[in-house]
């Protein structure tokens, strides 16, 4: 069974928050998917993210495009994957946007279940190696450096269990 750990950055926390990056990493490091939208008006962000979030963003690119490119992408990317995988992240908000843009029917490659991180963010192993791959230049608030770090720190915690 494999686990996609994933990330997202959004609008703003709202019932009207909108998706504006996806990130996912399988545990073992083999695949991995980023995406972004352009079809999201600034006007539409809080400040903070106005401020953090969109100036990572990279408008232009082929990992950018309006929303039916993003599902489009990562339809076909879940649907490739080799292996059942259940969904890992930190957030509930994660798990919503993530289920919005994969729209229907769900993915058959992808088992329902799924992986709270939050509860192993404030174990110290974890922490530390989140902590350590955004040292070393990696910015937070960008969804595939944040999902990345979360990956960093599941192995590390992994690791200090043995």
């Amino acid at each position: 069974m494999m686990i996609l750990i994933m990330d997202t950055e959004f609008s703003d926390i709202s019932p009207e928050m909108e998706l504006l990056s996806l990130a996912l990493v399988s545990l073992d490091g083999q695949f991995e998917f980023y995406g972004e939208r352009t079809d999201v008006p600034r006007e539409h962000c809080s400040d903070f993210v106005r401020h953090a979030v969109l100036p990572q963003l990279k408008a232009g690119t082929p990992v950018a495009g309006d929303i039916h490119n993003l599902r489009a992408r990562l339809r076909a990317f879940v649907e490739a994957l080799p292996d059942k995988a259940t969904l890992a992240c930190d957030s509930f908000y994660d798990i919503e946007l993530f289920s919005w843009a994969i729209g229907k029917p769900w993915p058959k490659q992808l088992d329902g279940k799924r992986l709270n991180l939050a509860k192993y963010t404030s174990i110290p192993a974890f922490s530390q190696a989140q902590h350590r791959y955004h040292s070393m230049g990696h910015a937070y608030h960008h969804a595939l450096n944040d999902v990345r770090a979360l990956r960093a720190g599941m192995l590390a915690w992994q690791e200090s269990r043995q």
